[in-house]
Parts: structure tokens; sequence; C-alpha cells
């Protein structure tokens, strides 16, 4: 019983010790991963304060290779393809490490709270969300768009 139980710890060793650490680029590089619905109700600007508006939440992963990504300053960028301002801008905050390498990768949930429609513009309007992230080194993660969203603007 005793040489089963050492050739399993010696057997769980080997193979951990054979586990490659992810092998990611020093920069982010982000991936669109879904947003809660294709289709919201929008406010129109000027403000209707009668309307109930849907909120929309985005979702990508990441993978940063220094693990450098998070701190206290703004380092996610929301572009709204249709004006081409980052009206969104959040802060990743700080990611702790885990184990021996800087490698890290996850998820990321940013939400935008309100959506506008353009005053004369269409009851269907498209909307794309272009994003972005910066490590602390300041390099900056490829681009993504999101896929369109359907504002319902009448």
């Amino acid at each position: 019983m005793k040489k089963i139980f050492f050739l399993a710890i010696i057997t769980s060793l080997l193979i951990y010790g054979c586990v490659e650490p992810p092998d990611y680029p020093n920069e982010p590089v982000i991936e669109f991963r879904a947003v809660n619905s294709n289709q919201l109700v929008a406010q129109t600007i000027p403000e209707d304060a009668s309307r109930q508006l849907d909120t929309l939440y985005i979702s990508f992963g990441f993978t940063d290779g220094d693990g450098d990504l998070g701190s206290d300053s703004l380092n996610v960028f929301v572009t709204d393809k249709r004006t081409g301002n980052a009206d969104e801008v959040y802060s990743i905050g700080e990611i702790p490490q885990a184990g021996a390498t800087n490698g890290i990768s996850g998820e990321i949930t940013v939400m935008i709270p309100e959506v506008f429609c353009f005053p004369n513009s269409n009851p269907r309007d498209t909307l794309i969300y272009e994003i972005q992230i910066f490590d602390k080194a300041g390099n900056a993660s490829n681009v993504i768009e999101t896929s369109p969203i359907i504002l319902i603007c009448d």
C-alpha cells in the first residue's frame, strides 16, 4: 500500500513538473466574449426621463504575459464607433499574482449604464463599441469590437 501511495505522489510531481506555464505576450491581448443583449431601449438626447432604459454589459477575455495589468488608473477604454469618442473609461484595479509565473488571464465585464440615441436618428439605430486596454507599462492591447447592438430610439 505504501508503494502505491509513494508511486502516486511521484507520478503527480512528475506530471506537475512537466506542465508548462502559459506563454502570453507582454502586451495585453483581449477577445470579445458577449453582450447581455443585442437590442436595447435607449435614451434620446436630450434626456427623456420617462423612458425605462436598459443597461448594457460587455464581457471580454484577456491575457497579459508579464502580469502587469491592473492599477488604480483608467486603463479600459470603450469607444462608441458612431462618434469615435471613448465615453466610457474604467479601471481594472489591482490583480494579485497567483503562482510562480507572471502571466495572467481572465474575463472582464463592464457595465454601460446609459446608451443614447441621437436626435433625429432612425427609430432603430445600430451601435458597435470598440474596446482597448492598457497595462501598467503603457502597452496597448489589440482593439476588439462588440457585435452590433440594435438601439430602440422611438
